[in-house]
């Protein structure tokens, strides 16, 4: 049996003060990326971009209208594909329904709106919902936006993990921009 010196047992105080230290260093690097508010929220933003990119596509291949509708009740876009371009929905004519993932709604508050909007998709309201129109040369029925933020849980009440999708009117062109803390910068 050996005994060992008193100064040889355990940690001192400034070899545990370092292993705090850089355990919290190593916790407030990794506190952002484990944001699960803000996964969603950008899982919500790529089924926009997702939807929108294919409602035009379909446009441009199948030479007719495609409606997008947002239904921001449902937290979701219908989009239709226009056969006989009369904006409504007749048999025959395929409409899909894409969710937004959990928690996560059209909205910018608390981030301050891309350009003086008021609301969360600034498409023209028609028959109670707003709604974009993609046309079979790719141009869009107007230029417009639409927001995409955690609803609930822990961003909720932060502007952290906004994001915007924007959609030019001649070419249907798509942008995404993301809320840095400070302004509006594409990402995505």
């Amino acid at each position: 049996m050996t005994f060992q010196r008193a100064e040889e047992r355990g940690f001192t105080l400034v070899e545990a003060v370092m292993v705090i230290a850089i355990l919290g260093i190593l916790m407030s690097i990794a506190a952002p990326m484990l944001a699960a508010g803000r996964w969603r929220a950008e899982a919500g933003v790529h089924e926009v971009m997702s939807a929108l990119g294919a409602a035009q596509r379909l446009a441009l291949l199948r030479q007719h209208d495609v409606v997008v509708t947002f239904d921001l009740g449902r937290r979701a876009l219908e989009v239709h594909r226009d056969a006989n371009n009369d904006g409504t929905v007749d048999a025959g004519e395929d409409v899909r329904l894409v969710e937004l993932p959990e928690a996560v709604g059209f909205a910018f508050a608390p981030a301050p709106p891309l350009a003086g909007d008021s609301a969360g998709v600034t498409f023209r309201v028609e028959g109670g919902a707003p709604r974009l129109v993609f046309h079979r040369n790719g141009s869009a029925s107007e230029a417009g936006r639409v927001y995409v933020r955690p609803i609930q849980g822990s961003l909720s009440s932060e502007a952290a993990g906004a994001h915007v999708v924007t959609v030019e009117r001649s070419t249907g062109m798509l942008q995404c921009f993301a809320w840095m803390g400070a302004s509006w910068r594409e990402s995505c």
